[in-house]
């Protein structure tokens, strides 16, 4: 539920700002639109800092075993730059190593765009810089060439001794290399201590390239029917009940981890139905859940109380996250366990465990006190749950551990091959393996922040639940087709491990597409609790909520007016539409491309047709609706979707912007300070002024809240959009074609925007 940082591969050099422009290569420029986050934080549960950040992705869904970045080759060369004839020659690593710092040395900035490669040379902005001082000029030209690693004979990395190099002598540098269209070109530079950091950190590279093809590539496949047949014949043989499917592995195993996706009501009905099973008592003793641990008294108080009142776990509920936690269907799940408690002996009564960082919100007066509870989160609901283990040994019941999905793995590694340390795993490091029971929950590919990006396996999972009828079931990943696959709930989480390494079991409840996000407790936000609402945003983000533009009253009605746009509302990025067809997987990786339906590459007969390039270009990847004209991105004022980069885009009039894949894994055209409304496609010639604003209307509250609105491709093509822009015309857009497996892509649209009444 926390920030998560990570260090990227293209990194940033330490040192002064002249030398920035050769070393650092700037940071993705490109960053997609942020879809409007709900108004919870995490969806599956934030883990410890990765060794390395992952970006998102189209995946592969091959056995890890089938991955490989090619052999690698690695010689050395123990030459200086100066060595090397004074030429352009990107023949070879070591020689375009030479001649880029050459060139940099001579021409500075130019270079760098010159001889990067182009998604790199874009965020490289135009211009001069302040001639190198002489020490740095010849502790470039000086640098000594000690080794080179190549693999597939595409990707290189460059190890230079960086003599007499400014104020850091005797630093290495490890340069990345791309071979493109037979040259050798930049990729980026790091630079380290010792060779032996520097030989670490290629390998680290070449871990993440491994991995990174393993989730980005994958055939089409020949025989989907053949391909489909294992996974529904292991469901035919291994699927169970899932209630009793856990209540077993309850009774076999110390703690058995329910890993979830928050707010969804069919999990904790299923939770709480778990719990109502006779079974359930007499196996279990502690259920341990995500919540702040400081408020246990709460919970203790109202687990206690002869008669049912939830006001000491909504209170409870009140200092998760900054707005609360207000999910009815867990306070039905508080309810359940008081219940089934009132039927059973004293000594046999459940108990509710809360195992996360403490929030005590009461005690923070400004954002410095925020600091002291911040902590390693699966380390310390993990060294919790031990500390409660051993402080009730007597009771030989187990415990069952809900909590979300990142923090229940067991054994997954980061790209670098470093363990992912959630929860799961420190139980499972104190308790031994046979101890710890993990299960996933079915669910999308989907980002610790909500961002979805498709479904599990490229649909293979889905395709095979609905051979089956779609019915609930559990079954093992340690053994099958299912545990097999190379694990891709989360974007965020790059490893080659496959989801039987992470978990034990699956649980599937039913489609995706049928699923609600959780409703508000009726009356949580109180007047009285808005307040306190707006103190803790003031704190945090300097100003109170009614300022930040998220409430226009500072009372309960208009916060939970606010909140119920999401809270108890189908999930629209769950839906089919925003999943994609359940048989993408039959395409392999450019199954988008595959199953896009394409228009005939003509003219449109109406409306204004522009084409724009994907971001990442450094093309034309801007659009002016009012003037019809499109641009590239000025790479020294924008820099990405953030405050700066907005304002730099509406000083633009810049409406729209291309997006191969935005962060959120989407692909498609966002349109800035924008609201759409998504209308027939056979009806963008006869859309008219009239039809166009009673359409907006529709949606006008909701759409208006977020910077930026992607108009989506991943269903299929044409799309079509009533549109308001920032300046008040209304028209109709819509996009025609795209051509994603294209470098750069690029979109066809056309729109007309009607004159104003």
């Amino acid at each position: 539920m926390s920030s998560r940082t990570g260090k990227g591969i293209v990194m940033y050099a330490r040192t002064t700002t002249a030398v920035l422009v050769l070393f650092v290569l700037l940071s993705s420029c490109g960053r997609g639109p942020r879809s409007q986050p709900r108004t919870a934080s995490a969806v599956a549960g934030d883990s410890s800092t990765p060794a390395a950040a992952a970006p998102g992705g189209t995946k592969a869904f091959d056995s890890p075993e089938s991955a490989s970045a090619g052999a690698e080759r690695v010689y050395e060369v123990h030459k200086r730059v100066l060595d090397f004839p004074d030429r352009e020659d990107l023949s070879t690593p070591e020689a375009a190593y030479a001649t880029i710092r050459r060139a940099m040395v001579g021409e500075g900035i130019a270079a760098a765009r010159r001889f990067s490669v182009p998604e790199i040379a874009a965020r490289i902005p135009a211009g001069s810089i302040p001639r190198l001082p002489k020490e740095y000029a010849e502790g470039l030209l000086n640098a000594e060439i000690i080794e080179v690693h190549v693999w597939d004979e595409t990707h290189a990395e460059v190890i230079a001794k960086m003599k007499d190099y400014g104020p850091k002598p005797d630093q290495l540098d490890r340069c990345s290399l791309e071979r493109v269209k037979g040259q050798w070109l930049n990729r980026g530079d790091e630079l380290y201590g010792t060779l032996a950091e520097a030989r670490k950190s290629v390998a680290d590279v070449r871990r993440y390239e491994m991995a990174r093809r393993l989730h980005a590539n994958g055939p089409a496949v020949a025989d989907p029917a053949a391909h489909l047949q294992p996974f529904v014949d292991f469901l035919k043989h291994e699927a169970k009940d899932p209630q009793q499917f856990v209540l077993d592995a309850i009774g076999k195993h110390r703690v058995v981890i329910m890993g979830e996706i928050h707010h969804r009501p069919r999990y904790w009905a299923f939770d709480a139905a778990l719990v109502r099973s006779p079974e359930f008592a007499r196996r279990v003793g502690v259920i341990y859940l995500e919540l702040p641990s400081n408020d246990q008294p709460l919970v203790d108080r109202f687990l206690a109380d002869a008669k049912y009142d939830p006001e000491p776990v909504i209170e409870m509920l009140r200092d998760n996250l900054w707005m609360g936690w207000p999910d009815q269907p867990m306070l039905d799940f508080f309810r359940t366990v008081w219940e089934v408690n009132r039927k059973l002996a004293e000594s046999q009564r459940l108990r509710i465990v809360l195992a996360d960082m403490a929030r005590p919100w009461k005690q923070i007066r400004k954002r410095d006190d925020w600091r002291k509870y911040e902590v390693d989160r699966d380390q310390y609901m993990a060294e919790n749950i031990l500390r409660d283990l051993e402080k009730h040994a007597a009771d030989k019941r187990h415990a069952l551990f809900i909590v979300g999905y990142a923090h229940a793995m067991l054994n997954l590694t980061w790209a670098g091959g470093a363990p992912m340390k959630s929860a799961g795993w420190h139980l499972r490091e104190k308790l031994r393996e046979t101890n710890v029971f993990a299960v996933f929950p079915h669910g999308p590919v989907i980002t610790n922040g909500g961002q979805v990006s498709g479904r599990l396996a490229r649909g293979l999972f889905d395709t095979a639940f609905a051979a089956m009828g779609n019915k609930p079931m559990a079954f093992p990943l340690d053994r099958g087709p299912f545990g097999k696959q190379i694990f891709d709930a989360d974007p965020e989480r790059l490893t080659r491990d496959p989801y039987g390494k992470g978990y034990h079991a699956y649980l599937y409840l039913g489609p995706l597409e049928d699923e609600v996000f959780s409703p508000l407790i009726p009356g949580f936000y109180s007047d009285e609790f808005v307040r306190e609402l707006d103190r803790r945003w003031r704190i945090m983000e300097g100003k109170g909520l009614v300022a930040a533009g998220l409430v226009k009253r500072l009372d309960g009605a208009s916060f939970a007016a606010w909140m119920g746009r999401n809270w108890g509302q189908p999930r629209p990025e769950w839906s089919a539409d925003q999943l994609g067809p359940l048989e993408a997987w039959r395409y392999g990786s450019h199954f988008r491309d595959a199953m896009r339906k394409r228009l005939p590459s003509t003219q449109a007969t109406t409306g204004k047709v522009m084409e724009l390039y994907d971001i990442r270009s450094g093309r034309e990847s801007l659009a002016n609706l009012a003037n019809g004209t499109v641009m590239a991105p000025d790479l020294r004022r924008f820099r990405g979707d953030n405050p700066q980069g907005r304002a730099w885009l509406k000083e633009k009039g810049i409406d729209l912007l291309a997006y191969a894949q935005s962060d959120a894994g989407d692909q498609g055209v966002a349109g800035y300070d924008m609201v759409v409304a998504k209308i027939d496609n056979n009806r963008f010639d006869a859309f008219g002024l009239t039809d166009t604003q009673r359409a907006l209307e529709k949606v006008e509250e909701e759409a208006t809240t977020a910077p930026a609105t992607m108009m989506s491709i991943k269903a299929g093509l044409p799309v079509t959009y009533a549109i308001r822009t920032r300046a008040g015309s209304v028209g109709v857009l819509q996009i025609e074609d795209a051509r994603i497996s294209e470098t750069p892509a690029v979109f066809r649209l056309r729109y007309k925007l009607f004159t104003k009444p």
